[in-house]
């Protein structure tokens, strides 16, 4: 796929936001980034924060509640999401898919990586001790074009996992 899709040549970048401290990790990279084309993907199940409104926005099915959690649903809301994301990425045509530390972009990194589309995860900067069970899902089966951590112990030797400053 190529770089920028779209006329202007601004990036397209499809950013998974997540609810809770994700959704507030989220927020600040977005502040962030400027000269790109955000869309946000958000689960049916998130609130909508009011920063939310000027962004084109697409809703993707939670992948698991506390309350309903079976594995069948997980992998049924799965595969829906990733059929979805597929749909999407052929529609936007984004240059990037980024997400901060939830499992809800799994489905769309799985379906961008088939696309060719590059994916950007960034594991939350609550993540001190260890890696999320997410972020080692990503980098096991390279669903990531890149993985930044947010503290410098977390960083690897071989360039895998990459730390470049916080984002909060």
């Amino acid at each position: 796929m190529e770089l920028a899709t779209n006329t202007k040549m601004i990036p397209r970048v499809m950013f998974y936001v997540p609810g809770g401290g994700f959704q507030l990790e989220s927020y600040m990279l977005i502040n962030k980034l400027h000269g790109v084309e955000l869309i946000l993907i958000l689960p049916k199940d998130s609130v909508l924060s009011p920063w939310m409104n000027r962004y084109e926005i697409h809703r993707v099915d939670a992948l698991g509640t506390r309350a309903n959690s079976s594995l069948l649903k997980v992998g049924w809301r799965s595969v829906r999401n990733f059929l979805k994301s597929l749909l999407l990425i052929r529609k936007i045509r984004p240059d990037f898919l980024v997400c901060i530390g939830s499992s809800i972009c799994i489905p769309g990194f799985c379906a961008a990586r088939l696309a060719g589309v590059r994916r950007v995860y960034i594991e939350s900067v609550a993540r001190t001790d260890s890696h999320s069970s997410t972020g080692s899902f990503v980098k096991r089966f390279g669903l990531a074009s890149r993985y930044y951590v947010q503290w410098p112990g977390q960083a690897d030797d071989r360039g895998e996992r990459l730390y470049r400053g916080t984002v909060l």
